[in-house]
């Protein structure tokens, strides 16, 4: 269960500790992950060197990214303006993500969260695009539909992880008033 409250200033969320463990942990390759797809990115084409912009060259085939980048991007958006917002999300995903983690602690599972709107929202922001990616790393067939009742028990229970990044955005967005966005 999810509890959320306000404490000095915080939204101060009860989590379970394994769970708060769990998203730790996936938190870490999440970031290992973005970090993986910056260091892709070259100035190596005539715009980015003119402009000393480092760009991607063209969209990745990594289906975590891509799903986390459709949340973002809107696949009717050209590709070149897809590639051209790519690193300012990226970026703007792996400094938040940074913030999650060091809100989560290392053991227990009360989490602290400066209560400020800009803080929450890209609270939530990381946690729906994990879950985006999450599930197409180890769940894909649930991105377009419900996990059928008879799914084989680990398919279920990684499905069941990313109901729960789902419940605690979803949560802590009831009370705090701000709402959840896609994902």
């Amino acid at each position: 269960m999810i509890k959320w409250h306000r404490d000095d200033g915080a939204v101060v969320g009860t989590l379970e500790p394994e769970r708060v463990a769990w998203l730790r942990s996936r938190l870490a390759e999440f970031h290992a992950l973005l970090d993986w797809r910056l260091s892709q990115y070259t100035t190596d084409y005539p715009l980015g060197e003119v402009l000393g912009i480092a760009l991607p060259t063209e969209p990745t085939d990594h289906p975590p990214l891509q799903a986390v980048l459709r949340m973002h991007v809107p696949d009717s958006e050209p590709a070149e303006v897809r590639l051209w917002w790519e690193p300012e999300l990226i970026g703007g995903l792996r400094a938040a993500v940074a913030d999650a983690w060091r809100n989560l602690p290392t053991e227990g599972g009360v989490v602290r969260l400066a209560d400020d709107p800009q803080r929450l929202r890209a609270w939530t922001r990381v946690l729906l695009s994990l879950r985006i990616a999450y599930l197409a790393t180890w769940v894909p067939e649930a991105l377009s539909a419900p996990l059928p009742d008879d799914a084989p028990a680990d398919q279920r229970r990684r499905y069941d992880r990313a109901c729960w990044l789902r419940a605690v955005v979803d949560t802590l967005g009831e009370f705090t008033g701000l709402g959840a966005s896609r994902g």
